[in-house]
């Protein structure tokens, strides 16, 4: 069969509501998150399209990050939302904006294309592409009096943190000194806002105390969804965890997302692969010994 005909290229201002369509169709969001996105996060440049049939088929959305690792910093487009009408779905369609994108991501300098699949078989379609699995994270699956527990059996001094004598710092400072130490996707300062107003849309939560931030939103009313969690400080990590133990009562069960390994001496996780990586051509300086991160992924 041959392969469907389209043009590929950058959005302009006349193709936002047919955006929002495929937007809308393609994936379990609201109107409200999806007029969100489009005035506070949505860039036409960085917005990559498919058309056939006189109309938008496909699209994909390109976001300013940094890969950061001690004195390694290069420049990454990470690619969000990428969605196909469903009638047009494998045609091949998706697979050529892709690689439009890997034409448009070397033009403008960077040096790796990221994405985090939006499911597990998902993950050859885009190895043929020539992604390969590369970020990892933790999962950490904890009753209630377990985290309690745990936590207080690591400080016996453990109290809470009051947040009005405490050094504020932002998220963007804590990701950076974390990430520069272990390796990771550095997002935008602009992103990481984008990213906690986004879950206040959805009724999450986020707490920042000296050296530490934590992202929290409930899956239900039993169980505490825990998105991010950093800390420069081991004490921050207590007071952060304290905090999100008293303030929401009713849950019975965390499930915390880090980076690779840092509660393992706390806690019982496992480890998975949350993204991939492609190279636009430049040296491969990673091995998968290896644990970059890669949050933030709204």
């Amino acid at each position: 069969m041959e392969p469907l005909l389209a043009k590929y290229r950058v959005s302009k201002e006349q193709d936002i509501p047919q955006l929002k369509k495929i937007f809308k169709t393609s994936f379990d969001v609201s109107n409200e998150e999806v007029e969100f996105f489009f005035s506070q996060k949505f860039s036409l440049k960085n917005c990559l399209i498919g058309e056939t049939d006189e109309k938008i088929v496909c699209a994909l959305h390109l976001m300013d990050a940094s890969f950061v690792f001690k004195s390694f910093n290069e420049r990454v487009y990470y690619v969000y939302a990428a969605a196909t009408l469903p009638e047009y779905r494998k045609k091949g369609l998706m697979t050529r904006l892709l690689e439009y994108s890997f034409k448009v991501t070397k033009e403008r300098g960077k040096s790796y294309s990221v994405l985090k699949p939006e499911n597990t078989a998902l993950y050859d379609f885009y190895q043929k592409l020539g992604y390969k699995k590369f970020f990892k994270e933790s999962i950490y699956t904890i009753e209630r009096k377990e985290f309690f527990d745990l936590i207080k059996l690591r400080n016996k001094s453990f109290k809470e943190t009051n947040g009005e004598h405490t050094k504020k710092e932002s998220p963007e400072e804590i990701l950076k000194e974390a990430l520069l130490n272990r390796g990771g996707i550095l997002f935008t300062e602009s992103h990481i806002k984008y990213a906690l107003e986004y879950n206040k849309l959805l009724g999450g939560s986020s707490y920042v105390l000296d050296g530490g931030f934590l992202i929290c939103n409930l899956e239900n009313k039993d169980t505490l969804y825990i998105s991010e969690l950093f800390y420069l400080k081991e004490e921050t990590l207590y007071s952060l965890l304290l905090k999100v133990y008293n303030e929401f009562k009713s849950v019975k069960k965390y499930i915390i997302k880090t980076p690779c390994g840092i509660l393992k001496n706390i806690f019982e996780g496992k480890v998975q692969y949350c993204g991939m990586i492609r190279s636009m051509g430049g040296e491969e300086v990673f091995g998968d010994s290896e644990k970059p991160y890669l949050g933030f992924t709204l």
